[in-house]
């Protein structure tokens, strides 16, 4: 398979790294987990197989073996010659077509899974290149697929039952099932958070003013995280050692915005966080286009830890995995 063109950003991508924040390496991975998990589900493939994230659209393959492929996450259309389909579907692609992905109407990351197994290089147990640490990637420089690279696949049988479930989900009742378990996508957000140890230390004006107002995203979007603008929460000025930073960490920058951490943060910041969003709502934040509207409201921890499991139990029930 052949890159024409790797549009703005597009990159292989796995579950990322694991278990190295503590060396200074971000865990990577996808922006939209929930996304990408569907993709690899709609074909049957391993949890953690390799997939194509694409941010913005714009890529454009030439497919030089038969194979199944389908799409998901944001709001976009997927080519195959001049033929349109729509994200979920699972559509057959023949040696010598071309696949392209339109710029999406609303969110900002699509995924795209293969049939066959993409064959690339590992670097610290994932394909995932990173461009702020310069690791992973074809040539392990930080690098996202270019124009004219070849990505190779690996032979996969597909049994009959396979194809004939393929015929199966592609009918409209069952599609309307996937709703429930895909990433809504809006121009305006509720995303939960959970407080940190330093909530305490906001003041009650401060923790209101936070929950209180609808926030927007702005320009400033990347795999790193998203900064929020807004009526800003003075918290003076505040002096604190850096400290090790997780995933949908809420920090409250000295001009008073927002900033979220998301999957390629660094591994350590020194600004005041006021919580985190719970696991289930990352991929809303991670989808969302700038001037998108966020409100934020507090949960606890047992209900995050349910949310999270509630999302687990719509797959397995959607896909018969219970």
């Amino acid at each position: 398979m052949r890159v024409i063109n790797a549009g703005f950003k597009s990159k292989l991508i796995d579950l990322g790294r694991r278990g190295l924040q503590h060396m200074g390496y971000c865990q990577s991975g996808p922006a939209d987990q929930n996304s990408y998990k569907l993709a690899n589900l709609l074909l049957r493939n391993a949890p953690d197989a390799v997939a194509i994230e694409i941010m913005f659209g714009g890529l454009e393959l030439k497919i030089e073996q038969d194979m199944l492929l389908t799409l998901t996450g944001a709001d976009c259309d997927l080519y195959i010659d001049d033929k349109h389909y729509t994200i979920n579907q699972i559509v057959s692609v023949h040696a010598g077509q071309y696949v392209r992905v339109s710029a999406p109407r609303a969110g900002l990351y699509s995924y795209l899974a293969l049939s066959h197994e993409v064959v690339s290089p590992l670097h610290l147990n994932s394909v995932c290149a990173v461009e702020r640490e310069r690791l992973g990637g074809s040539e392990n420089n930080g690098v996202g697929l270019k124009a004219m690279q070849c990505i190779e696949l690996a032979n996969r049988h597909l049994e009959p039952e396979q194809l004939s479930y393929v015929s199966i989900l592609n009918e409209s009742p069952n599609q309307k099932a996937l709703d429930g378990i895909m990433t809504p996508i809006s121009r305006c957000v509720v995303v939960r958070f959970v407080p940190g140890y330093q909530y305490s230390e906001f003041t009650h004006t401060q923790v209101a003013l936070f929950k209180g107002q609808k926030h927007e995203v702005t320009h400033h979007i990347s795999s790193m995280g998203v900064k929020l603008k807004g009526l800003p929460i003075d918290i003076g000025k505040v002096t604190m050692y850096s400290e090790g930073i997780s995933k949908g960490a809420i920090q409250v920058t000295p001009n008073g915005q927002a900033i979220i951490m998301l999957h390629e943060r660094q591994t350590i910041g020194g600004y005041p966080k006021i919580g985190s969003v719970i696991s289930a709502d990352i991929p809303i934040l991670a989808q969302c286009q700038a001037g998108t509207h966020v409100q934020f409201v507090e949960c606890d921890v047992d209900t995050a830890r349910e949310m999270l499991l509630l999302r687990h139990d719509k797959f397995q029930r959607c896909f018969g995995l219970s």
